[in-house]
């Protein structure tokens, strides 16, 4: 229990934690608000320049105004978009980013145990090692989604 412990406080120190998330962090929330007007003018901007490859409006739209068109939109989208929606497209962010990158990482380590040799004890017991760790990775990760330590 102790060592599990002291290793959830590790990667948490070293992963960092949701806690800045809570609202109250006007700098989070400024960048969280830079990130959104950059994607959502991004996928304007992108948007029409697809329409502008269609024949028929490649006269109407040149690029200033497609430009001019996302910039204007992705600030009123900006403005009348509530932290509370930031702060949630930060966190369900966060929770993919860390379950590809947890998921990536155990599939690795079952696939080593998988491709291992068989031939020695020191194989074996690298094979027991990385279960080890597998274990300790999964009980660590279910105790924070469960809200333990």
């Amino acid at each position: 229990g102790e060592i599990l412990s002291d290793i959830g406080d590790f990667l948490r120190d070293l992963l960092g934690s949701s806690s800045n998330l809570d609202g109250n962090n006007p700098s989070v929330l400024a960048g969280m608000r830079i990130i959104w007007f950059l994607l959502v003018f991004t996928v304007l901007y992108a948007g029409g320049r697809a329409l502008q490859n269609v024949a028929a409006l490649a006269q109407v739209y040149n690029h200033r105004i497609i430009v001019v068109l996302a910039l204007l939109l992705s600030a009123m989208t900006l403005l009348v978009t509530p932290p509370t929606f930031l702060i949630g497209l930060a966190e369900v962010y966060g929770s993919i980013i860390i379950t590809v990158f947890y998921g990536g990482a155990l599939a690795g380590v079952v696939y080593a145990i998988w491709r291992m040799p068989n031939n020695s004890w020191l194989w074996n017991l690298a094979k027991i090692a990385l279960l080890i760790l597998l274990w300790v990775v999964v009980h660590e990760v279910s105790t924070w989604v469960l809200g333990g330590i």
